[in-house]
């Protein structure tokens, strides 16, 4: 009997590798992504060390151009916060773009090795028939040797 031949198997290799470039492209967006969180996290790390360095400088001795300068350096980084968060929300809209990407490479994947593994089970089926068939005739013509013999 003739070995198993999967008629898809190129649909199959295409879908795989695109598969694994829809990773490699995801795998892109995550590191750019936590890049851009943490650079989030260090502003906002800073923001609040501006908080505490105003609320340091007004309990103490006033000097309101000590103060001034350091609420001015205050909305400097919170504008620069709230553009990194800009950045982080872009950089989250294309992961979740890239992740659904992926998850649909994977599905088409999926489909293909399950019709593969359906159709391998369906020859393993019929071979087991033939053997099967093979056998009851070797059965029967021994089986009609020695009644003739007899």
């Amino acid at each position: 009997m003739k070995k198993f031949n999967f008629k898809l198997e190129k649909v199959l290799m295409v879908r795989r590798s695109r598969e694994k470039e829809a990773q490699r492209v995801f795998a892109q967006a995550l590191e750019i992504y936590e890049a851009e969180n943490h650079k989030y996290i260090l502003f906002d790390q800073q923001t609040k060390k501006s908080w505490q360095n105003i609320t340091r400088l007004q309990a103490g001795r006033l000097d309101p151009i000590a103060i001034t300068l350091a609420y001015n350096n205050l909305v400097g980084q919170q504008r620069i916060q709230e553009l990194q968060k800009e950045k982080v929300e872009l950089a989250l809209r294309k992961l979740n773009e890239k992740r659904a990407v992926l998850i649909e490479a994977q599905r088409k994947r999926k489909i293909m090795e399950k019709l593969k593994e359906k159709q391998y089970q369906k020859y393993l089926y019929i071979r087991e028939k033939e053997e099967q068939k093979f056998i009851d005739e070797t059965v029967i013509i021994k089986a009609g040797r020695k009644v003739l013999n007899y």
